[in-house]
């Protein structure tokens, strides 16, 4: 079954038993279009899993544009993630930060690594209570005016062989990009790579 998270709303794609799946016939596969909603203004970033839930990162902004509509990070007031289990139409207690967005996230031995705000922030949670886990060094990011972040896009993070593995895209100095690891037994923080512009503007990791 796949999960797709769409503005306060998360969709599934499932195929039927017994068949193929193919977009082409309806027969093979059952999709419902909003089998979860969240609470107005939330929107769903990211999407993991822990245990048998499926673990929602939402958005919230602190006001929403009135000519758009639209929810951006830069005025996010929470960080929520929404604990559900596949099939009730409702979710469990969420758990809460005040930072700006629950960014991307990546379950690994049962704990969800998770980078919250727009500061290079990562925190665990293992469902109950959460924790941070590091913070990029501050004199990195500058003195952190209105314009300045560090964010990881929700598709940037990943675990390879004992590291949890990010893309930062950053707004100091000229826009750039690089490749951080974390190394989950150590508490290493090391930068892995630059993508070959170095500081030329525009460039970003989305993945």
């Amino acid at each position: 079954k796949v999960y797709i998270g769409h503005g306060r709303n998360v969709a599934t794609l499932e195929e039927v038993d017994g068949t193929v799946f193919s977009p082409a016939a309806a027969a093979t596969y059952t999709f419902t279009g909003t089998a979860l909603r969240l609470p107005p203004y939330y929107k769903v970033r990211t999407i993991t899993e822990l245990g048998d839930k499926v673990m929602l990162g939402t958005i919230r902004p602190d006001n929403i544009s009135s000519s758009t509509g639209e929810t951006t990070i830069q005025s996010s007031a929470a960080a929520d993630i929404f604990p559900w289990d596949r099939s009730n139409k409702s979710f469990f207690l969420p758990i809460r930060l005040k930072e700006r967005g629950v960014n991307a996230a990546v379950t690994v031995d049962n704990i969800v690594y998770f980078f919250a705000g727009l500061e290079g922030r990562c925190f665990a949670t293992n469902g109950v209570s959460v924790k941070e886990v590091f913070r990029l060094p501050i004199e990195l990011l500058g003195t952190l005016p209105a314009d300045t972040r560090a964010e990881v896009f929700p598709g940037a993070l990943m675990y390879f062989n004992g590291k949890l593995l990010f893309g930062i895209n950053r707004s100091v100095a000229g826009s750039y990009a690089q490749i951080w690891s974390y190394d989950l037994k150590t508490g290493r923080l090391a930068i892995e790579n630059e993508i070959s512009s170095g500081f030329s503007s525009g460039f970003k990791i989305g993945s």
